[in-house]
């Protein structure tokens, strides 16, 4: 498993949860400096003032912290989304199946596009273990013949699609 390859969500995960329970550990040991302890319905008010004594910048910065985390969680669940979608493709394609000795990768890949319909760039370089511009200029070369399509969706990878003929008899 390559770098890139790794699942990073959970860790990202516990490195949020453990600067969450830090910043309520700093908070609690301040509001048990001013005075006796949390009980009961206390806690809403207590909490309450003491946000309230915040400077503002403490206020943005407890803000920033959080908005970071939360865009930091949501990058690493789509890159895991997108790197276990890669894992379950590769896991369907059998090159050594789907290739004989007189064709080219090109030959190939056309045939797996039309078994699958739809495969990410990101599963043809690893399957035909190149690089990711070659991928796209086989793709682009499919779609330049009118075989396929290169589709680009917002939150992940660049997709290379079978073009569907709109003139069947």
């Amino acid at each position: 498993m390559t770098k890139e390859d790794m699942i990073l969500f959970p860790r990202i995960l516990l490195v949020a949860v453990m600067a969450f329970f830090l910043n309520i550990i700093n908070l609690v040991y301040k509001i048990k400096k001013q005075g006796p302890s949390l009980t009961g319905f206390s806690v809403v008010s207590k909490v309450g003032e003491m946000y309230s004594s915040l400077s503002t910048t403490s206020k943005f910065v407890l803000f920033l912290q959080l908005g970071v985390f939360i865009l930091i969680l949501l990058y690493t669940a789509f890159r895991d989304r997108g790197i276990l979608q890669d894992k379950k493709e590769l896991d369907k394609i059998n090159l050594k199946e789907s290739s004989r000795a007189s064709e080219t990768d090109l030959d190939v890949l056309y045939k797996l596009l039309k078994e699958k319909n739809e495969l990410r760039i990101s599963t043809i370089t690893k399957a035909f273990k190149i690089d990711k511009d070659l991928a796209m200029e086989w793709g682009k070369t499919l779609e330049e013949g009118g075989l396929a399509v290169i589709d680009y969706p917002r939150f992940s990878g660049p997709v290379l699609k079978l073009q569907k003929n709109k003139n069947k008899k």
